[in-house]
């Protein structure tokens, strides 16, 4: 997501893959995005949050947001490899 500045380094974690946070500061945000994974009749996007997180974003054939589901990683390894499965499954 962030190959285009500083050779990829993530400026959240420091290019770590970890967040130390507090309770009293904690903010849930984005550390990784994958690009669209596309599929019949519109395309995937997955977010990777930085408390572990998983959300999968389903777009339409027009780029207009369908749903949102929320995996765990393995999840949404088994989603990207094999989306057919996951849309029998809805």
């Amino acid at each position: 997501m962030f190959n285009h500045v500083a050779g990829g380094e993530c400026f959240t974690c420091n290019g770590t893959g970890h967040i130390d946070q507090t309770e009293e500061t904690y903010e849930r945000v984005v550390i990784k995005q994958h690009n669209r994974k596309l599929v019949s009749g519109g395309s995937l996007e997955f977010l990777f949050w930085n408390d572990g997180s998983v959300q999968v974003i389903h777009l339409d054939q027009y780029d207009e947001w369908s749903g949102t589901s929320s995996v765990t990683i393995d999840e949404a390894r088994e989603i990207w490899n094999t989306p057919a499965v996951y849309f029998e499954r809805l």
